[in-house]
Order: C-alpha cells, then structure tokens, then sequence
C-alpha cells in the first residue's frame, strides 16, 4: 500500500513538471506570437524587442523557439542600425549551433554586418583593380 502512494506521488509530480513545461512552452509562443505582430504589423521594434527579449526569457527548454526569437531580436537591432544585431546574431551562431536553420541565418546576418559576402549569397561582383591606364574595354594578354 505504503508502495501504491509512493509511486502515485511521483506519477503527479511528474505531472506536474511537464505541466509546467508545457506552460512555459505556451507563454514563449504567446510572447514571440505578440512580438512579431508588434514588428510586421504595427512596425513598433522597441515593443517589439522587448517582447522578443522576454520569450527568450521564457523558452528555456524550448531552444527552437529561443533561437527564432533571438534571430527577431537581432533583426529589430540590425533594422534600428544599432551594434547590439552584431552580439545578438553572435549568440546565436555560437549557443545555438544544435539548430542548424537559426545557425545559417544568423551566420549568414553577421557576414551581412561586417561586409562580406555569404557563401551562398549567389552572384557576387567586385572589382578587382582599377588605377592609371587600365583599360575599360579590356583586351586578352599575351
């Protein structure tokens, strides 16, 4: 019997540490959900980085949900030209590397920040040498 409540005791608290889980889960999504409107919608970026801040905050479990809304953030950062986009995609690339689509784009977004081009970004053009007598038709060397 003493076995029977023991077992059913622990059968709750696991209950309710999934519970827990589940609401925490729920209160992120919630708080990420309210942060992209605030961004795309009503075009508030401060609303809207401190909402993508607190899911961040609440999705600690949730490295999914953590990663996208960190890579929100830095994007709020980058669109208000401020040096917190460089740290934010920094953290991401670096804690966050099990999630391998917020990884790409956050490594893809600081390339962005310092200048250099993606490896993917497709066609890329630059130009190689310009100076005295070059010749802007160009001819083939001996």
């Amino acid at each position: 019997m003493k076995r029977i409540a023991i077992s059913g005791f622990i059968v709750v608290l696991a209950l309710a540490a999934v519970s827990l889980v589940a609401a925490d889960d729920k209160k992120a999504s919630v708080l990420f959900q309210a942060g992209l409107a605030k961004e795309t919608v009503q075009g508030d970026l401060q609303g809207a980085i401190a909402l993508y801040e607190s899911a961040v905050k609440e999705a600690d479990a949730n490295r999914a949900l953590a990663a996208k809304a960190l890579l929100r953030l830095g994007g709020c950062y980058q669109k208000l030209g401020e040096e917190k986009a460089q740290a934010v995609f920094d953290r991401v690339a670096r804690e966050f590397a099990d999630q391998k689509e917020a990884a790409a784009e956050a490594r893809t977004r600081l390339a962005s920040l310092k200048g250099v081009p993606a490896p993917n970004a497709g066609i890329v053009t630059r130009q190689v040498w310009t100076g005295p007598n070059v010749s802007i038709s160009g001819s083939v060397s001996a």
